[in-house]
């Protein structure tokens, strides 16, 4: 860009012109317009505030794949990244503009605690479960120490998600396939014999599963499925 711009008067004349009645016209090099190393430097600033954003504006983005489980981890990821730059001197150009960021994300952060199904999106998950609330939310250490501190509305945030989930599981887990009314009220279930060679792997599991559902209480039987 610097070698366009120091050649392009030579080659395009002015960039453009200022006309104003009785006065002469005002040539406008393209000079004028570039940059210094000074300003380079905000504009490689700026790049790195936006190549946060730009890393996981697109996470949740897919068409085969269930992503809601990464809405939380990628708030929280983003609101990190743009606090420790709202406190770093060398950003402190846009400490305004990121401050107005962060009070943009903890708008929609805030609306998640009365959404149950990202929290329960993550119990679903096969691998993670409850695994990132447990490391990255406070637990009962984080909320004696914020009741210590007289914060206004401390909570439990670990104790919060797991009464999320029993609350769901409460509602939703009457009406589980196998476990409805007419489903008790329907003679009991064959189990295919373990011998048959044509049953794969999963399916063993899953008549292992339900066989131990089919003798657990019809209440806390979700208790007894995620052990």
């Amino acid at each position: 860009i610097k070698v366009f711009v120091s050649t392009a008067d030579l080659r395009f004349g002015p960039i453009t012109m200022i006309r104003r009645r009785g006065q002469p016209i005002k040539k406008i090099p393209w000079t004028a317009f570039q940059l210094s190393d000074a300003d380079w430097e905000k504009v490689r600033l700026c790049g790195d505030i936006l190549e946060d954003a730009n890393r996981l504006h697109q996470l949740c983005s897919s068409t085969r794949v269930s992503t809601l489980h990464q809405v939380i981890p990628a708030l929280e990821t983003l609101a990190s990244r743009w606090e420790a730059k709202a406190a770093d001197p060398t950003y402190v150009l846009f400490h305004d503009a990121l401050k107005a960021g962060l009070e943009k994300i903890n708008k929609y952060y805030e609306k998640l605690d009365d959404a149950w199904a990202y929290v329960n999106s993550h119990l679903t998950h096969p691998y993670f479960k409850l695994d990132y609330i447990k490391q990255q939310w406070g637990g009962e250490d984080e909320y004696q120490e914020a009741v210590a501190n007289g914060e206004p509305f401390p909570r439990n945030w670990q104790a919060y998600a797991q009464e999320i989930v029993e609350e769901t599981m409460k509602e939703y887990w009457p009406k589980r396939l196998f476990r409805n009314q007419a489903a008790d009220a329907a003679p009991p279930v064959d189990i295919p014999s373990a011998s048959n060679s044509n049953i794969d792997l999963t399916d063993e599991y899953d008549r292992a599963r339900l066989k131990r559902l089919q003798n657990v209480d019809s209440v806390d039987g979700w208790k007894t499925e995620l052990q």
